[in-house]
């Protein structure tokens, strides 16, 4: 099962993997980086099990924007 939010995902063009990059990316974050980075990823497990179990986003996703 996907939703419209999955999709972004398996694109990676969501907040998540943006956030990521950014850790990634800006030297200032460097000392935070690898627990962001594994924030982020935990959050997408989060986001896979959801809508696997209940076949919608999650509700932070769904009233987000």
């Amino acid at each position: 099962m996907t939703t419209p939010f999955d999709m972004v995902v398996l694109n990676t063009l969501d907040r998540f993997h943006l956030v990521e990059a950014v850790a990634r990316r800006v030297p200032k974050l460097a000392p935070m980086a690898a627990y962001v980075v594994q924030s982020v990823r935990d959050k997408l497990i989060e986001h896979r099990d959801y809508i696997s179990r209940y076949g919608e986003d999650m509700l932070e996703i769904r009233n987000w924007g």
